[in-house]
């Protein structure tokens, strides 16, 4: 299980919902426009990467992919995987 949690920069950490661990390397995209990016070594991705993106999914080895609005990871604090 992930969850993420968004900070006051906009700034998004993907965590493992069970241990509460960061994911390192986790893969963030959009389809369209088309997006991409990979967790830092903390977990955190940025979100302003995907303003105009309607749809945001994030993925990792294990885990299933989970999609997102971008309108919802901008007003919540935590989203569940």
């Amino acid at each position: 299980m992930l969850l993420v949690k968004s900070t006051h920069a906009q700034e998004i950490t993907v965590l493992d919902r069970l241990t509460q661990q960061s994911i390192p390397g986790a893969k963030v995209y959009s389809k369209s426009p088309k997006v991409q990016k990979i967790a830092d070594v903390n977990g955190r991705f940025r979100l302003e990467y995907f303003k105009g993106c309607d749809t945001i999914y994030i993925a990792y080895t294990n885990y299933h992919t989970e999609l997102f609005l971008y309108s919802d990871l901008v007003s919540k604090v935590w989203v569940e995987l």
